[in-house]
């Protein structure tokens, strides 16, 4: 698995969404996001882009190394806890 791959993964785990939530909120299926929280697929840039935009996050993120991430995260959370629906289905 590729550095920047193992990046995005922790980045994603750090949003504390499971595959339900991200089959929800941006499509798919239930196992391709748990494979892909478990490693067991690839995590390329047009994946990561697309969760970003799907979750309303600033382009690049997922890519940022971890800690940088800290403000964008604590929106996203305060807007989540707040019951404002931070994605678009895609």
């Amino acid at each position: 698995m590729s550095e920047d791959a193992q990046i995005r993964r922790d980045n994603l785990a750090t949003l504390q969404l499971g595959p339900k939530e991200l089959t929800e909120k941006l499509g798919r299926t239930y196992s391709f996001w748990r494979d892909l929280v478990k490693s067991n697929k690839s995590f390329g840039e047009k994946l990561a882009r697309s969760i970003e935009d799907g979750l309303e996050l600033p382009r690049g993120w997922l890519d940022r190394p971890p800690g940088a991430n800290a403000e964008e995260r604590r929106s996203f959370d305060t807007k989540r806890s707040n019951g404002v629906d931070t994605n678009n289905t895609i």
